[in-house]
């Protein structure tokens, strides 16, 4: 089903974290040839990835957005939905890993870790989420990944277990 608006309608905005490379930009570029205006929050800005989503989608946006830091989240989430009107979809797919046996794996990885790859689900959903709510509408889209449910063979031990972690957490948030 297309999101391209009739005459006169708003046309669905979605926010996708992590959109300047890999899987978050895929997303971002389906959701501009699907007709939304998609935000793409990342921590560097990738021209290359805001020109091929703005070609689908030219009033698509990028912003330079730690969603790690739930202060950032709130003022980002405001400033969108004040420049928007209304958030339709959140995709969470902001990430990082880190590769390694567990004791390989210092307490700053872990935390660098679970802040990128699980806390920004929290805060970003949280957010968006309360603002959903009130309208009764709206949809968050968490990505996890296959060593959240088992193990990766290439991955550390914190990646594996961030990807639970977003497992339980939407399953709870559902």
């Amino acid at each position: 089903m297309s999101s391209r608006p009739a005459s006169g309608q708003r046309r669905r905005v979605a926010v996708v974290t992590g959109a300047g490379k890999g899987i978050g930009l895929a997303t971002a570029i389906a959701f501009a040839e699907d007709g939304a205006t998609v935000l793409m929050w990342g921590r560097t800005l990738v021209p290359d990835a805001l020109n091929r989503v703005r070609a689908l989608s030219p009033a698509s946006e990028f912003t330079l957005v730690d969603v790690s830091e739930a202060e950032v989240v709130e003022r980002s989430v405001s400033a969108a939905i004040s420049a928007h009107g209304a958030l339709d979809v959140l995709v969470n797919c902001a990430g990082i890993a880190h590769r390694g046996p567990l004791e390989d794996v210092n307490p700053k990885d872990w935390d660098a870790v679970m802040e990128n790859n699980l806390s920004s689900v929290y805060l970003c959903t949280r957010a968006v989420g309360i603002h959903m709510k009130a309208r009764r509408s709206g949809r968050v889209i968490n990505v996890s990944s296959i060593a959240g449910r088992s193990r990766s063979s290439l991955l550390s031990c914190a990646y594996s277990t961030s990807k639970a972690a977003i497992i339980g957490f939407t399953r709870h948030f559902a």
